[in-house]
């Protein structure tokens, strides 16, 4: 099983959270960034299983552009079990939505955040709470069955009971996937910045966590399925393309600051749309790093469990008897030099480091 993953980098704003390689969107470098991907994928010689395109936010591009990089896409569309791609409510419409259920495109995850215009505002979101909503009934409206959105919890001043109003709407939409995620102040943000300055107080941890176990026992009731740490589907609808990131099968990534695992090794292209078109040529997909990884180093013995708490973990739930937990490690150094993946079998439930069968890990 291998994926393809494609990076659009464009948004019509930069979200105050996001440390994700993004830009603000200009017609003439998307035009030639989209050129780049359609020549790059028309020489790619197989098939994959599943299809995610993911930003920055495509839909950016408007209609033109995406119906051009979705057409490069259509010989593969038809054999990839999965075809996901991401959108925010702001740039969905129904010419957009029919566009995609004509490529092939069979997931939809949206880029909803919160069902509260404050919230929404504090992270930099330029749509509305009430336009999230529309934008999920449109897709549903249009054809999409396999919708998903995905909510941010923990920001500023956010109490429980606001955070227990936003899963009670989620749970009443016609979608089949949460994506429920903390808020981090990542490095350089202008969260993080405002935090640095003291213009800003993060939440509690605790009363984070709170809400995070608040948000796994209610989406739990809804039929919402826990499968990863931050990740909640009905039956049979978990995010296929993610499993195979999270079970370290092998992926191609495509696009500025895509990350490919192939053969062993894993390797990121260049950080820039621009150098994206720059440095292509007719003959390779440019790089800038290569790392290979040892498979050795993807078991990790449970008696190195308390050194994990150096790590950052992202675990994967499987249904076995002792559940087989995968954990993408990476070491908590302020730019990213590599990232394995390692699987733990938790036999003890007792200590306060497990939530529901799941290793707990913070930075």
């Amino acid at each position: 099983m291998s994926s393809l993953y494609i990076h659009i980098p464009f948004c019509n704003s930069k979200c105050l959270y996001c440390d994700f390689y993004s830009v603000i969107y200009d017609a003439a470098v998307a035009a030639d960034y989209v050129d780049v991907l359609c020549e790059q994928i028309e020489r790619l010689d197989k098939q994959y299983s599943t299809i995610y395109i993911g930003g920055g936010t495509p839909t950016a591009l408007g209609g033109v552009l995406l119906g051009k990089l979705l057409n490069s896409l259509k010989r593969f569309a038809g054999c990839a079990t999965e075809f996901s791609l991401e959108a925010n409510p702001e740039s969905l419409s129904r010419e957009i939505l029919r566009l995609f259920l004509g490529s092939g495109v069979n997931r939809l995850s949206l880029g909803v955040q919160s069902f509260n215009d404050n919230k929404l505002n504090n992270l930099g979101r330029i749509h509305s709470a009430q336009a999230a909503q529309e934008a999920v009934h449109l897709a549903r409206s249009a054809g999409f069955e396999n919708i998903g959105i995905d909510l941010i919890f923990g920001v500023g001043n956010e109490r429980l009971d606001g955070w227990r109003q936003e899963l009670k709407k989620a749970a009443e939409l016609p979608i089949r996937h949460i994506s429920c995620y903390g808020l981090t102040y990542e490095k350089d943000t202008p969260l993080f910045n405002a935090v640095k300055k003291g213009a800003l107080v993060p939440l509690e941890d605790e009363a984070a966590a709170e809400m995070y176990r608040y948000a796994i026992g209610y989406l739990e009731k809804e039929g919402f399925k826990q499968y990863e740490v931050s990740n909640f589907a009905q039956e049979g609808y978990a995010c296929r393309h993610n499993q195979n990131y999270w079970e370290n099968n092998a992926y191609l990534g495509l696009g500025a600051s895509a990350v490919s695992y192939l053969d062993g090794v894993r390797k990121e292209n260049v950080f820039t749309a621009a150098q994206q078109h720059a440095l292509f040529d007719c003959f390779s997909f440019p790089r800038i790093s290569r790392l290979p990884v040892n498979p050795d180093s993807w078991m990790v013995p449970e008696a190195l469990l308390d050194q994990l708490y150096s790590l950052i973990g992202t675990a994967v739930i499987h249904d076995d008897d002792l559940p087989s937990v995968g954990l993408r490690v990476q070491k908590t150094q302020d730019v990213l030099q590599a990232f394995t993946y390692a699987r733990l079998l938790i036999e003890s439930r007792n200590n306060q480091r497990y939530i529901n069968g799941m290793v707990h890990i913070t930075d």
